[in-house]
């Protein structure tokens, strides 16, 4: 946790690795460029599962293009991931 201060961010443990699944692309938060509070109130309002995860990681990169209308700005990509990965 400290490394993680000293360089600037703020650390959020978010379990063992057993647990890691919650942290992988198109899990709840993944991508969405929270603060730490932000992050943590989605965390625990989240109601996903490893399974679906994996299913929302399919259909959103299958659809990823359509999702942000061929717009791929920082903002726009931001918004879909907030939109899609809870």
């Amino acid at each position: 946790m400290k490394l993680i201060e000293d360089c600037g961010f703020e650390p959020y443990d978010n379990g063992n690795l057993e647990n890691s699944w919650t942290q992988q692309p198109n899990s709840a938060g993944y991508c969405c460029d929270y603060t730490c509070e932000e992050l943590k109130k989605v965390k625990e309002k989240s109601k996903q599962t490893k399974e679906s995860v994996k299913e929302n990681r399919s259909r959103v990169l299958k659809n990823f293009e359509t999702l942000t209308g061929g717009n791929f700005s920082h903002e726009n990509v931001i918004k879909v991931n907030r939109e899609n990965n809870i």
